[in-house]
């Protein structure tokens, strides 16, 4: 009878763990206005907020990404229309000085800066998707882009 019992409650963890494994374990991919980023750190999953590494996102959009060691900090820099400053292990950042606050803090994967997705929403007024069911999020940064979007009926989500 033990072993009965045993076995229902293995079986019981098995099929409700599962899913929750697998969902986990599915590759996120990243678009930028419809081209798909090839990240050297994938993106997590943190307290139900997407994280992706900072540095492909924002030199793919023409940006300056530098690294202070010395006090972990990212400044990120676009031909003199913003700066955007964030602390690693802190939920929000500076763009131009005006606080931005986020749900999650900022942190440091594998050597990579992950930072929530709605950051750049936030942060550059970029259109952000994310479909979970598929793992896939759909960010479209330059004006155009997003004119369409909005033209079809498309919010701004993260």
């Amino acid at each position: 009878m033990k072993k009965f019992v045993l076995f229902l409650m293995l079986g019981i963890l098995l099929i409700v763990g599962f899913p929750n494994i697998a969902l986990a374990a599915q590759p996120i991919d990243v678009f930028l206005n419809g081209e798909k980023l090839k990240f050297d750190v994938s993106p997590v999953i943190e307290n139900n907020r997407l994280l992706v590494p900072l540095r492909t996102i924002f030199t793919a959009i023409g940006a300056e990404v530098l690294w202070d060691n010395s006090i972990n900090k990212v400044t990120i820099k676009d031909n003199d229309n913003y700066t955007l400053n964030l602390l690693i292990g802190y939920n929000f950042a500076y763009k131009n000085n005006r606080l931005i606050k986020l749900n999650v803090p900022f942190k440091i994967v594998d050597g990579r800066t992950l930072a929530p997705i709605i950051l750049l929403s936030e942060a550059l007024g970029a259109y952000v998707n994310y479909d979970n069911a598929n793992g896939k999020v759909m960010v479209f940064y330059n004006a155009n882009n997003f004119s369409q979007l909005k033209s079809k009926g498309h919010s701004n989500s993260g």
